[in-house]
């Protein structure tokens, strides 16, 4: 329940900004079949970049490695997933953003 408190009240298409100018954000959201999850890193860190569902539940890992300064994108499939919302989260060395993901 605590990803779901970071990001009630937020529009679903706003892309998110935290430490030194971070973005993630998806699109298009809702979706049925795949979303492009993208984000923004000012620096080179270290991402993990996974999807949870509403409950918490870790559901898959999309990212787990360095990645340099720069714009990154990922298709993701809702492959076996039910219509539901689903939490994108983003870990950095400058803190943790979530994203709620919609699939109809």
């Amino acid at each position: 329940m605590r990803l779901l408190k970071l990001i009630v009240g937020r529009p679903i298409n706003t892309p998110i900004v935290f430490g030194q100018g971070v973005v993630l954000a998806n699109h298009p959201n809702p979706f049925d079949q795949s979303t492009k999850i993208t984000y923004r890193l000012p620096v080179s860190a270290k991402v993990n970049l996974s999807i949870f569902d509403f409950s918490g539940r870790k559901i898959r890992e999309l990212v787990n490695a360095q990645n340099e300064a720069g714009t990154h994108s990922i298709t993701f499939h809702r492959k076996g997933l039910a219509n539901s919302i689903y939490i994108i989260k983003l870990k950095t060395n400058d803190g943790i953003k979530t994203s709620k993901m919609i699939i109809r």
